[in-house]
C-alpha cells in the first residue's frame, strides 16, 4: 500500500470539503464574519479547558494507581495470584519477602515447592477444592522462608469469578501468634504437672499431720484420766488447764488441715455430694447447741428459727460445714462483752434464707471485695487466728449446692451473712 504525501493529502481534503461543504448563494457579511470568530474562540477556550480537566484527572488517576500499587506491595499480608495448576502468576513484595526470593525468581514456578514436603498434600487438596467449590476456603500451613525454620502461616483462597482459571491466594504470617499457643501449651502442661504434685503433697502431707495428731490427742485424753488421781487441787487444776489447750490446739490444726484438703478438691472437681431431705432447722440447733453451747440448754448465740421444720434437698456434710464456719466467725470476730450472734431462719417460696448476724470488728469497706478470695484477711483481724480459707470455701459449697451467699458489714459495727438454699434441686454441683 502507497502513502501519501503531505501535499497530496492536502489536496485529497480540499475535494472532500468541497463536496461536503455547500453552495454558498451569497458573501459572508462582516458580523456574520464577526460572530464565527467569536463563537470558534468560545469552542477553542472550551478544548483548552477539557484539557486542562483532562490533564487533572490524568493525574488522579496515576496517584490513586499509585496508592493502591503501594498498598498491594507493601501490604502486611503476602497476595499471590495463581493457576488452578498452583502456579505462581502475580506476587506482591511482602509475599515474595515471606518466601525469601525476588518476584522474577517465583514468577511461573509451582507455589508447593515452597511448602514442606509433609503438607504439600495438604496443599494441594486445598486448592483443588477452592476451584471445585468456587468458595473461599482457609488453612494453616507451613512456607519455607528465607530462614532454616519453616513459618506458620494462614491461607485463604478466593477464586477469580472474573477468570475462573486463576485464584487469589492470601498468606499471613502467624509465627508469632504458633509460638505463643506452643509457649502456652508447655507453660500449661508444667501448670497441670505442679497442681498435680501439689495435689500429690497435700494428701500425702494431710495423712502425715493427721496419724501424730491422733496420737497427741489419745496421750491428751490419757492424760486427762491420770489428772483424775492428782490429789492436790491446783497442780490437778494446772494440768486439766494444759490438757483442755492442747485439744483446742489439735482441733485447730485438724480443721486447718481438713479446710486445705476440702479446698484441693474442689479445686479439682472432686467433691462428691450426696442428696438427701436436710432438715435445716434441726442442724441449726444441733451445731448452736452442741457445738457452740455453753450448756445442752443454752448457746453462745441467739437462735430464731421459727416454730415448724424447714426441710431442703442437699448434702448435710456441705451444708454442716457452712453453717459451722460461718457461726465459728461470728463468734470469734465478736469481742467479749458484745451482743451474742443472732441466727435467724426465714422461709420464702421457693428458698429458705439463713441469716447469721454478728455485733463484731465488721469488714473494712475497700476489703469487701476481696472477702470470698482463698487465703485473704481482712486488715483488722491480724490479731485474731485464721487462715482466710474458710469463706472462700463456703462460698463454693453454697455455689455447688444451688445457693447464694452475700453480705453486708460495716466496720466496728458488725456484719450479716445470709444464705439462700432452694427447696428443691435436681443434681447438686450441675
Amino acid at each position: 500500500m502507497d502513502y501519501l504525501n503531505h501535499s497530496q493529502l492536502y489536496e485529497r481534503a480540499e475535494e472532500i470539503l468541497q463536496k461536503k461543504t455547500p453552495k454558498i448563494n451569497s458573501l459572508p457579511t462582516e458580523a456574520d464574519a464577526i460572530r464565527l470568530i467569536h463563537e470558534l474562540e468560545v469552542y477553542q477556550i472550551e478544548l483548552e479547558l477539557q484539557n486542562e480537566e483532562l490533564k487533572l484527572a490524568k493525574l488522579q488517576s496515576e496517584g490513586i494507581a499509585q496508592k493502591y500499587t503501594s498498598l498491594y506491595d507493601f501490604a502486611p499480608i503476602g497476595y499471590f495470584t495463581l493457576s488452578n495448576k498452583g502456579i505462581i502468576l502475580e506476587m506482591n513484595l511482602s509475599g515474595a519477602k515471606m518466601l525469601g526470593k525476588t518476584r522474577s525468581a517465583l514468577k511461573n514456578t509451582p507455589f508447593y515447592r515452597y511448602i514442606p514436603n509433609e503438607e504439600n498434600l495438604v496443599f494441594n487438596l486445598f486448592l483443588e477444592k477452592a476451584f471445585e467449590s468456587k468458595t473461599k476456603g482457609g488453612i494453616e500451613i507451613g512456607l519455607l522462608g528465607s530462614g532454616d525454620s519453616p513459618i506458620y502461616t494462614q491461607l485463604t483462597i478466593v477464586v477469580d469469578k472474573g477468570n475462573e482459571d486463576q485464584c487469589l491466594l492470601t498468606v499471613t504470617d502467624i509465627t508469632d501468634k504458633q509460638l505463643n499457643l506452643e509457649e502456652l501449651k508447655i507453660n500449661l502442661e508444667k501448670e497441670i504437672e505442679l497442681n498435680q504434685l501439689k495435689s500429690k503433697f497435700i494428701s500425702m502431707t494431710s495423712h502425715e499431720l493427721r496419724t501424730p495428731l491422733a496420737i497427741i490427742l489419745s496421750s491428751a485424753d490419757l492424760m486427762k484420766m491420770f489428772s483424775e488421781g492428782v490429789k492436790e487441787e491446783k497442780v490437778k487444776e494446772g494440768l486439766i488447764r494444759q490438757i483442755k489447750k492442747i485439744d483446742i490446739q489439735i482441733g485447730r490444726l485438724n480443721q486447718i488441715i481438713s479446710d486445705v484438703v476440702l479446698l484441693e478438691k474442689n479445686n479439682e472437681g472432686k467433691l462428691t455430694f450426696r442428696q438427701m431431705d436436710v432438715d435445716i432447722k434441726s442442724l441449726l440447733l444441733h451445731l448452736a447447741l452442741n457445738q457452740f453451747g455453753l450448756d445442752e440448754n443454752d448457746s453462745k448465740i441467739q437462735l430464731d428459727l421459727g416454730i415448724e421444720p424447714v426441710f431442703v434437698k442437699s448434702d448435710l456434710t456441705s451444708l454442716s460445714h457452712v453453717f459451722r464456719n460461718l457461726i465459728g466467725n461470728a463468734l470469734k470476730y465478736t469481742p467479749v462483752g458484745s451482743p451474742k450472734p443472732i441466727l435467724k431462719m426465714i422461709p420464702k417460696e421457693k428458698w429458705v434464707e439463713i441469716q447469721i448476724e454478728d455485733f463484731g470488728i465488721g469488714i473494712p469497706q475497700d476489703e469487701k471485695k476481696f472477702i470470698f478470695d482463698a487465703f485473704f484477711r481482712a486488715s483488722n483481724v491480724s490479731n485474731i487466728k485464721g487462715t482466710g480459707l474458710g469463706l472462700s470455701i463456703v462460698k463454693d459449697l453454697v455455689k455447688n449446692l444451688g445457693g447464694k451467699i452475700n453480705f453486708s458489714s460495716t466496720e466496728k459495727r458488725g456484719s450479716v451473712f445470709a444464705i439462700n438454699l432452694p427447696y428443691e434441686r435436681e443434681n447438686i454441683a450441675d
